[in-house]
Protein backbone atom coordinates (compact mmCIF):
# COMPACT_ATOMS: atom_id res chain seq x y z
CA UNK A 1 0.00 0.00 0.00
CA UNK A 2 2.79 2.40 0.95
CA UNK A 3 4.40 1.78 -2.46
CA UNK A 4 1.18 2.68 -4.29
CA UNK A 5 0.83 5.88 -2.27
CA UNK A 6 4.40 6.77 -3.32
CA UNK A 7 3.56 6.00 -6.97
CA UNK A 8 0.47 8.22 -6.79
CA UNK A 9 2.43 11.09 -5.23
CA UNK A 10 4.99 10.85 -8.05
CA UNK A 11 2.15 10.78 -10.62
CA UNK A 12 0.71 13.97 -9.18
CA UNK A 13 4.05 15.66 -9.68
CA UNK A 14 4.15 14.53 -13.33
CA UNK A 15 6.14 11.26 -13.23
CA UNK A 16 3.64 8.66 -14.44
CA UNK A 17 6.13 5.86 -15.09
CA UNK A 18 5.41 4.20 -11.75
CA UNK A 19 1.69 4.30 -12.35
CA UNK A 20 2.16 2.82 -15.82
CA UNK A 21 4.09 -0.07 -14.23
CA UNK A 22 1.34 -0.50 -11.63
CA UNK A 23 -1.18 -0.51 -14.50
CA UNK A 24 0.65 -3.28 -16.38
CA UNK A 25 1.32 -5.39 -13.27
CA UNK A 26 -2.27 -5.13 -12.11
CA UNK A 27 -3.60 -6.11 -15.53
CA UNK A 28 -1.35 -9.17 -15.65
CA UNK A 29 -2.51 -10.16 -12.13
CA UNK A 30 -6.21 -9.68 -12.91
CA UNK A 31 -6.22 -10.95 -16.51
CA UNK A 32 -7.13 -14.53 -15.56
CA UNK A 33 -9.97 -13.35 -13.31
CA UNK A 34 -11.28 -10.96 -15.98
CA UNK A 35 -11.58 -13.84 -18.44
CA UNK A 36 -14.11 -15.49 -16.11
CA UNK A 37 -16.73 -13.03 -17.36
CA UNK A 38 -15.39 -11.45 -20.57
CA UNK A 39 -15.01 -13.27 -23.86
CA UNK A 40 -11.89 -11.73 -25.36
CA UNK A 41 -8.60 -10.08 -24.52
CA UNK A 42 -9.79 -6.92 -26.26
CA UNK A 43 -12.91 -6.73 -24.10
CA UNK A 44 -10.84 -7.39 -20.96
CA UNK A 45 -8.39 -4.64 -21.89
CA UNK A 46 -11.17 -2.17 -22.68
CA UNK A 47 -12.96 -2.76 -19.39
CA UNK A 48 -9.69 -2.69 -17.44
CA UNK A 49 -8.61 0.59 -19.05
CA UNK A 50 -11.97 2.17 -18.24
CA UNK A 51 -11.71 0.95 -14.63
CA UNK A 52 -8.17 2.33 -14.34
CA UNK A 53 -9.35 5.69 -15.69
CA UNK A 54 -11.93 5.81 -12.90
CA UNK A 55 -9.28 4.68 -10.40
CA UNK A 56 -6.96 7.46 -11.61
CA UNK A 57 -9.72 10.03 -11.33
CA UNK A 58 -10.71 8.98 -7.80
CA UNK A 59 -7.32 8.44 -6.22
CA UNK A 60 -4.90 10.62 -8.17
CA UNK A 61 -7.02 13.55 -9.37
CA UNK A 62 -9.56 13.72 -6.52
CA UNK A 63 -7.07 12.52 -3.89
CA UNK A 64 -9.48 10.09 -2.19
CA UNK A 65 -8.17 7.63 0.39
CA UNK A 66 -6.84 4.44 -1.21
CA UNK A 67 -8.79 1.22 -0.61
CA UNK A 68 -7.24 -1.48 1.56
CA UNK A 69 -6.97 -3.87 -1.39
CA UNK A 70 -6.41 -1.81 -4.58
CA UNK A 71 -6.30 -4.84 -6.91
CA UNK A 72 -9.54 -6.22 -5.47
CA UNK A 73 -11.09 -2.78 -5.78
CA UNK A 74 -10.03 -2.51 -9.44
CA UNK A 75 -11.34 -6.02 -10.14
CA UNK A 76 -14.72 -5.08 -8.63
CA UNK A 77 -14.75 -1.92 -10.78
CA UNK A 78 -14.07 -4.06 -13.87
CA UNK A 79 -16.88 -6.43 -13.00
CA UNK A 80 -19.31 -3.56 -12.38
CA UNK A 81 -18.37 -1.94 -15.70
CA UNK A 82 -18.93 -5.26 -17.47
CA UNK A 83 -22.35 -5.63 -15.80
CA UNK A 84 -23.32 -2.09 -16.81
CA UNK A 85 -22.36 -2.83 -20.41
CA UNK A 86 -24.47 -5.99 -20.37
CA UNK A 87 -27.43 -4.04 -18.99
CA UNK A 88 -27.01 -1.34 -21.64
CA UNK A 89 -27.14 -4.01 -24.32
CA UNK A 90 -30.49 -5.26 -23.03
CA UNK A 91 -31.87 -1.76 -22.54
CA UNK A 92 -31.39 -0.63 -26.13
CA UNK A 93 -34.54 -0.35 -28.16
CA UNK A 94 -34.84 -0.43 -31.91
CA UNK A 95 -37.62 1.83 -33.13
CA UNK A 96 -39.54 1.45 -36.35
CA UNK A 97 -38.99 4.30 -38.84
CA UNK A 98 -42.67 5.13 -39.44
CA UNK A 99 -46.02 3.97 -38.11
CA UNK A 100 -49.47 4.13 -39.64
CA UNK A 101 -52.40 5.64 -37.67
CA UNK A 102 -54.07 2.25 -37.27
CA UNK A 103 -50.85 0.75 -35.92
CA UNK A 104 -50.56 3.56 -33.38
CA UNK A 105 -54.21 3.23 -32.24
CA UNK A 106 -53.94 -0.56 -32.02
CA UNK A 107 -50.66 -0.35 -30.15
CA UNK A 108 -52.11 2.21 -27.73
CA UNK A 109 -55.09 -0.02 -26.95
CA UNK A 110 -52.86 -3.09 -26.48
CA UNK A 111 -50.54 -1.03 -24.27
CA UNK A 112 -53.43 0.04 -22.04
CA UNK A 113 -54.65 -3.55 -21.71
CA UNK A 114 -51.11 -4.75 -21.04
CA UNK A 115 -50.59 -2.05 -18.43
CA UNK A 116 -53.78 -3.07 -16.60
CA UNK A 117 -52.61 -6.69 -16.53
CA UNK A 118 -49.18 -5.59 -15.29
CA UNK A 119 -50.72 -3.47 -12.52
CA UNK A 120 -52.88 -6.38 -11.42
CA UNK A 121 -49.87 -8.72 -11.44
CA UNK A 122 -47.89 -6.21 -9.36
CA UNK A 123 -50.74 -5.99 -6.82
CA UNK A 124 -50.87 -9.77 -6.57
CA UNK A 125 -47.09 -9.97 -6.27
CA UNK A 126 -47.06 -7.38 -3.48
CA UNK A 127 -49.80 -9.31 -1.66
CA UNK A 128 -47.69 -12.47 -1.63
CA UNK A 129 -44.49 -11.04 -0.13
CA UNK A 130 -43.98 -10.32 3.57
CA UNK A 131 -45.02 -7.01 5.09
CA UNK A 132 -41.37 -6.11 5.78
CA UNK A 133 -40.48 -6.77 2.14
CA UNK A 134 -43.47 -4.75 1.01
CA UNK A 135 -42.42 -1.84 3.24
CA UNK A 136 -38.86 -2.06 1.96
CA UNK A 137 -40.01 -2.06 -1.68
CA UNK A 138 -42.27 0.94 -1.08
CA UNK A 139 -39.45 2.87 0.62
CA UNK A 140 -37.03 2.05 -2.17
CA UNK A 141 -39.29 3.62 -4.80
CA UNK A 142 -40.03 6.66 -2.63
CA UNK A 143 -37.60 9.34 -3.85
CA UNK A 144 -38.00 11.43 -0.70
CA UNK A 145 -36.69 8.64 1.56
CA UNK A 146 -33.04 7.65 1.69
CA UNK A 147 -32.60 4.05 2.77
CA UNK A 148 -29.25 4.83 4.37
CA UNK A 149 -31.06 6.99 6.92
CA UNK A 150 -33.66 4.42 7.94
CA UNK A 151 -31.94 1.01 8.10
CA UNK A 152 -32.00 0.94 11.93
CA UNK A 153 -35.69 1.89 12.13
CA UNK A 154 -36.45 -1.02 9.80
CA UNK A 155 -34.65 -3.42 12.15
CA UNK A 156 -31.37 -3.90 10.25
CA UNK A 157 -28.00 -3.71 11.97
CA UNK A 158 -26.17 -2.26 8.98
CA UNK A 159 -26.97 -0.50 5.74
CA UNK A 160 -25.39 -3.42 3.87
CA UNK A 161 -27.88 -5.81 5.52
CA UNK A 162 -30.73 -3.58 4.36
CA UNK A 163 -29.39 -3.54 0.78
CA UNK A 164 -29.08 -7.35 0.80
CA UNK A 165 -32.65 -7.67 2.11
CA UNK A 166 -33.87 -5.22 -0.56
CA UNK A 167 -32.18 -7.30 -3.25
CA UNK A 168 -33.75 -10.53 -1.93
CA UNK A 169 -37.19 -8.91 -1.62
CA UNK A 170 -36.96 -7.50 -5.13
CA UNK A 171 -36.00 -10.93 -6.44
CA UNK A 172 -39.01 -12.51 -4.67
CA UNK A 173 -41.34 -9.77 -5.89
CA UNK A 174 -40.21 -10.15 -9.50
CA UNK A 175 -40.71 -13.91 -9.30
CA UNK A 176 -44.23 -13.47 -7.88
CA UNK A 177 -45.14 -10.80 -10.44
CA UNK A 178 -44.07 -13.07 -13.31
CA UNK A 179 -46.06 -15.91 -11.81
CA UNK A 180 -49.12 -13.64 -11.53
CA UNK A 181 -48.62 -12.37 -15.08
CA UNK A 182 -48.55 -15.86 -16.52
CA UNK A 183 -51.71 -16.75 -14.56
CA UNK A 184 -53.51 -13.60 -15.72
CA UNK A 185 -52.59 -14.12 -19.37
CA UNK A 186 -54.06 -17.64 -19.36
Amino acid sequence: MHELEHIIEKSKSGDERGFNSFFKETFSKLKKQLFTFVNSKTEAETIFIEAMQKFWERFVVNDNKLPENPEGYIFRMCKNLWLMRKRQHWNTVVLKESFSDTEIKGDHQRDEEGNEIKKEALKKGLDTISSKCKELMMLSVDNSTKLVNCFESLGFETYQALIQAKYNCKKRLIKEVYRALSNLKQ
